[in-house]
């Protein structure tokens, strides 16, 4: 698969996030930042696209809380390697039950869920492909996909892609880094994209729209990257960027057979 990251690599950026989630206020912030970015949004997706309180959703990388909350009420479930540390397991977030398990391997049936959303999960996960790849197994033909996801200028894809390869200055909660092109490449080998959307635009580094205090990375090597981002024309560092995507059954029945 391509753009897997190593086991080692995965499990030490998982070790972080579980750092991070438990640190005083940090879920509070992240369900306000949640709230303001995604509740609006949503809940006016589910009006467009016929929405039913019959289907089953799926949350990938749902963490402790959960975007499909937002979403009306339903079937929901969320999916999460950290759930177990968490101690979320077995137990309900405003209406979704959390289940232990990674993205590229779903314990659930072909053709389950009518609808999948990950936000902010697939550049943390070993192999993006692969949960593009076991979503579109789980979800009903013609069903939605929303997928969501930090993206940056191709310039500092570069950067972060050399940076870990060197092992010099990684971010090192997200083992992979995704340009627009990327994220809607790796999405089309199982889908149709029916939308796209920039949820939050950050100018510099440390801007990605979160709640509560963050710090400025005041350092040289950040500003001298901050200064070269700008100077090959971009003004912007980070985007949240939302796909609406559709499986189709033919899409995914000519790439099985290019296998």
């Amino acid at each position: 698969m391509k753009n897997k990251v190593s086991r080692n690599r995965w499990e030490h950026a998982q070790k972080l996030e579980l750092k991070d989630w438990k640190k005083e206020n940090t879920v509070n912030n992240e369900i306000k930042e949640l709230e303001k970015k995604y509740s609006l949004f949503l809940k006016e997706l589910s009006r467009r696209i016929s929405f039913s309180k019959n289907w089953k959703i799926l949350d990938i990388g749902c963490g402790p809380t959960c975007v499909s909350r937002f979403f009306p009420e339903a079937n929901k479930m969320g999916i999460d390697p950290l759930s177990d540390k968490l101690k979320l397991s077995g137990k309900k977030i405003s209406g979704v039950k959390i289940v232990q398990g990674r993205g590229e391997e779903l314990p659930f049936k072909n053709n389950e869920f009518d609808l999948i959303i990950c936000r902010n999960a697939i550049d943390h996960s070993q192999s993006p492909e692969k949960i593009i790849e076991e979503s579109a197994r789980v979800l009903k033909d013609n069903c939605f996909f929303v997928l969501a996801c930090y993206i940056y200028p191709s310039f500092i894809v570069f950067l972060k892609n050399l940076s870990e390869k060197l092992s010099l200055f990684r971010n090192m909660e997200h083992p992979s880094s995704f340009t627009a092109e990327d994220l809607e490449k790796l999405s089309l080998f199982k889908y149709k994209i029916i939308e796209t959307k920039i949820i939050y635009e950050g100018k510099h580094s440390t801007d990605f729209g979160k709640v509560g205090h963050i710090e400025p990375d005041r350092s040289l090597v950040n500003k001298i990257v901050m200064f070269l981002n700008k100077l090959v024309g971009n003004n912007w560092f980070v985007r949240e960027y939302l796909l609406l995507l559709k499986k189709s059954r033919i899409l995914c029945r000519k790439v099985e057979t290019e296998k």
